[in-house]
């Protein structure tokens, strides 16, 4: 069962800020006008769903309304209402449930705006307490609902708003305290008479009149009851008498399945280690055992015949002649003393011209230019054919990479020179933003241009020319991608007074059959056309509703598109209305689902606060477009570094391959 155990009223009627620990039964006293009716109403209210009709106190008038607990009614000469601005108004009811020994808050966001239809949003919030801090923003001022949200999951606690028609809401916020639909419509019945504020002259009277519901006493139903009751009892008996009787076979039947069960283990034990299976195992062993016997012999066969060549090379060895090797070695000492003295020769030569070649090797190796190790041992090794080949192949080398670095450094800078141009572009489009000014297509800013000049030029007036997008206002934030892809260019839509609307149409007409100007693609909204705004037909879960508006033609022109498209959580509740969509996006219209592209919002442009959105992601592209143009310019200069080394590295290769030709003449003369 769920309990009443505190409750939190913020703006409503003369409770700024107050929080109510309900304990049990609570008593609640005062004097007229102290606020007894004011708190039942805030109960009453929640838990109907905002179905109810507000109570009436003793010997009042009962002229209360929602506005007027929003607002906070006084209803004096000189102060009418206590709250003139915009209001935030929100209770909130904690329960605990003592089964689960858990606690939930049901409560209410109440919105109002000077223009504009109370906003009401009815939500819960499972095993969670009243947290104060989340119902007042840093500057102690009540939240929204999505604010209210947002503070609720910091804490990892989910806020479900309760969506729908009212009847749904109401029944929506009863079962979530427990009651299915016949319990709630007995409570729905009973509440507004148990909390009726009035003094009760005959209890008696207000017992059967208000508390026990209307039924006709039926005395032969009653005898019937009691005969079908003494049967039952009998059955009841009868039944008992059989179950004691079944009790000794239940038990047997039990002691059959634990001992069929160690039958089975015992059997499967058994086929497990039967004597087969180990004779197997044996003669596998056995099997194994003699091919190891096997390869044993043959290891040792060979072992012996070894042992045999190893003897017959130590005979033959001590049978050769020792004058023979006395005469060879003879003869390899006089090679020996021939190649030493051409050895010196050559390295007397090399000297001459070494520190040639590392200059050459060193030049080479300079600035990332790979060069193959081998070309000093060419030279070296006295094979200048291949050292020459190898100086070719270098120089054939550094020409390709410098061709390549000077492509690479044209390329550079032709990105650098396109980036530096987005970049000025998106710069100017942030300081207009800074301005207050947004941006739109050159199609829309042609129109206006032209229908303003024709109406200047014909008519010597100035006529105002606006933008949807700049004629509706507070954006609630969570809808605000749902809404910009919804709308898509009919955001750009242009609104003109109703009487130049006929001469500006002929004027689009012309303008957009010459194509001669970029026109196309911009709506121009009949305002006479538009009927007015059924106030008490205006869906509280559409996108209508999700938006404020700067002027009234405006809203109505929203009401015209908007108020049939009705606001889903989750994508399973989209087929059952009309036109609905999530706030992901996800729109379902003409019985086809289809995802919005994310490029139709990507910028917004509706209301004030786009402008601050807009000037975000502007200021993030201009970031990446500085680190880019920062990231081209260095390599700009790497690629100029690259240049000028290269081209000094071509220079020395080519003093040195002359150099390497008068010493390759000098070898050749003393070779």
């Amino acid at each position: 069962m769920k309990k009443l155990v505190k409750i939190k009223l913020i703006n409503w009627h003369l409770y700024n800020d107050t929080e109510i620990d309900v304990n049990n039964n609570t008593c609640i006293c005062g004097e007229n006008g102290s606020g007894k009716s004011t708190l039942i109403d805030a109960l009453h209210f929640v838990l109907s769903g905002g179905t109810c009709k507000f109570n009436t106190a003793a010997n009042e008038r009962n002229d209360r309304n929602v506005e007027s607990y929003v607002r906070g009614k006084l209803g004096y000469e000189n102060k009418e209402y206590l709250r003139n601005d915009d209001v935030i108004t929100h209770v909130a009811l904690e329960f605990f449930d003592d089964e689960s020994n858990t606690y939930s808050v049901v409560g209410t966001v109440i919105y109002y705006s000077r223009g504009s239809k109370l906003e009401k949003h009815f939500y819960a919030i499972d095993n969670a307490t009243i947290v104060s801090s989340c119902y007042v923003s840093k500057s102690s001022s009540p939240v929204l609902i999505s604010e209210l949200e947002s503070n609720y999951k910091s804490l990892n606690k989910e806020l479900s708003e309760f969506k729908g028609t009212v009847e749904q809401v109401k029944y929506s916020i009863l079962s979530f305290l427990g009651l299915d639909k016949k319990d709630a419509e007995k409570y729905l019945d009973l509440l507004p008479k148990a909390l009726a504020f009035k003094p009760i002259a005959n209890i008696n009277n207000f017992v059967f009149d208000y508390l026990l519901p209307e039924r006709s006493l039926s005395l032969d139903n009653m005898k019937e009851n009691v005969r079908n009751y003494s049967n039952l009892e009998n059955l009841i008996e009868r039944e008992n008498l059989r179950l004691s009787s079944l009790t000794p076979l239940v038990d047997l039947a039990n002691s059959f399945t634990i001992d069929n069960n160690k039958k089975t283990i015992l059997t499967n034990l058994l086929n497990e280690f039967s004597l087969d299976t180990y004779l197997k195992r044996r003669d596998a062993l056995e099997k194994d055992n003699s091919s190891l016997d096997l390869n044993i012999k043959e290891l040792e066969n060979t072992f012996n015949s070894l042992n045999e060549k190893k003897e017959e090379l130590i005979k033959e060895i001590n049978n050769l002649d020792n004058n023979e090797l006395s005469n060879e070695l003879k003869e390899l000492n006089l090679k020996k003393v021939r190649l030493n003295s051409d050895l010196n020769k050559y390295n007397d030569l090399k000297n001459i011209v070494s520190g040639n070649i590392e200059t050459v090797h060193n030049i080479l190796s300079l600035d990332n230019i790979k060069i193959n190790n081998s070309i000093k041992n060419y030279f070296y090794k006295e094979d200048y054919v291949k050292y020459k080949q190898e100086i070719s192949n270098i120089k054939n080398k550094i020409e390709e990479k410098y061709e390549f670095n000077l492509e690479s450094l044209h390329e550079y800078k032709t990105s650098f020179d396109n980036h530096k141009i987005n970049y000025d572009s998106k710069l100017r489009y942030r300081d207009s933003l800074e301005k207050g000014k947004k941006t739109y297509g050159e199609n829309i800013t042609n129109l206006i241009d032209i229908l303003k000049k024709h109406f200047r030029d014909l008519y010597n007036i100035e006529i105002d020319i606006n933008i949807f997008a700049d004629l509706v206002d507070n954006v609630e934030p969570k809808w605000r991608n749902a809404l910009e892809g919804f709308l898509n260019t009919r955001r750009f839509y242009l609104f003109i007074d109703k009487k130049y609307y006929d001469e500006a149409l002929r004027v689009y007409d012309r303008v957009a059959k010459e194509d001669k100007i970029r026109v196309y693609g911009v709506g121009l909204v009949n305002v006479k056309a538009l009927k007015n705004v059924d106030e008490d037909n205006i869906n509280e879960n559409s996108l209508f509703s999700k938006l404020s508006y700067v002027r009234e033609d405006a809203r109505k022109y929203a009401y015209y598109i908007l108020n049939e498209v009705q606001t889903v959580s989750s994508v399973d509740e989209l087929k059952n209305y009309e036109t609905s969509i999530t706030k992901e996006g996800m729109l379902y219209q003409a019985k086809v689902a289809r995802f919005i592209n994310p490029k139709f919002y990507k910028t917004p442009y509706l209301g004030r606060e786009s402008i601050k959105i807009q000037f975000e992601l502007v200021s993030n592209l201009l970031d990446e477009s500085g680190n880019k143009l920062s990231s081209l310019n260095s390599s700009i200069r790497e690629c100029d570094s690259l240049r000028i080394s290269l081209k000094t590295i071509k220079d020395k290769i080519s003093q040195i391959d002359l150099k390497y030709d008068v010493f390759a003449g000098i070898f050749e003369k003393n070779k």
